[in-house]
């Protein structure tokens, strides 16, 4: 396990320490709050591109953790009744490298901010509906024979729909969710798709750690104008993911 993953385990791990000591139940029709910071291990595959150069994008996920400098991830869910919003962020500043087609040093600063609307149509679905803000700043320095540093900032905004089928809330050890949200539709990206299996094991009565598996893919590119290069983004990143998850 990475160093980043070993302080990521201690951190839920003191946080579900705490909570243990929590046993007030909340009034059926309080606001239910959910806190999910995880960790996701994803690799990344697919072209990204700044005028006219289009590099391929082949990284793992060591890779990435290698060459990251920042990162933060988590989930949060606040529901009344059948009525809700939810929230899903990612921030990542990292860097790879590559040889095809031509040498480059690839560095880029990451956001999805993914901000939902939701409403529970069952014990076991939820719909999603929403906006995601993806941001991307990233810098190409291609080396010798181009010998050049292109960089582009770069933040544009996918209407997403989807839902979350899961095992209902009945205070059981196990539990198991399938979130799976489409969006873009050219409105921003040309498409989108998120897909994340997740299991939980409870471990106090408020608290339980999660584990998957999570695809984000990402279809975009902006052709540009006089003032601006033309950039694309079509990469898909995918890998397991580790957390913890606190009710309150």
């Amino acid at each position: 396990m990475t160093r980043l993953g070993k302080i990521g385990m201690m951190t839920c791990l003191v946080l579900l320490g705490q909570a243990a000591g929590v046993r007030a139940q909340s009034p059926p029709d309080a606001w239910k709050v959910t806190v999910a910071p995880y960790l996701m291990f994803a690799g990344m595959n697919g072209e990204a591109g700044i005028g006219r150069l289009n590099p391929e994008v082949d990284v793992s996920a060591s890779d990435i953790f290698s060459n990251l400098q920042f990162g933060f991830q988590g989930y949060f869910e606040a529901m009344k009744g059948n009525w809700g919003v939810g929230a899903d962020i990612i921030w990542m500043a990292l860097g790879s490298s590559t040889d095809t087609p031509v040498p480059a040093n690839i560095d880029a600063n990451q956001g999805g901010f993914m901000f939902l609307a939701l409403r529970r149509l069952s014990p076991a679905l939820d719909l999603r509906a929403g906006l995601l803000i993806n941001t991307l700043q990233p810098t190409i320095t291609f080396k010798d024979p181009i010998d050049r540093e292109v960089s582009r900032d770069e933040t544009w905004i996918d209407p997403v729909v989807g839902v979350n089928w899961h095992t209902p809330d009945t205070g059981g050890r196990w539990g198991f969710a399938v979130v799976a949200d489409i969006g873009g539709f050219g409105i921003g990206s040309d498409f989108m798709f998120n897909v994340q299996p997740t299991a939980l094991v409870r471990v106090t009565e408020r608290s339980s750690l999660t584990f998957g598996y999570r695809w984000i893919s990402l279809d975009y590119e902006n052709e540009g104008d006089d003032d601006q290069r033309r950039f694309k983004w079509d990469v898909l990143s995918s890998g397991p993911f580790f957390g913890c998850a606190f009710r309150f």
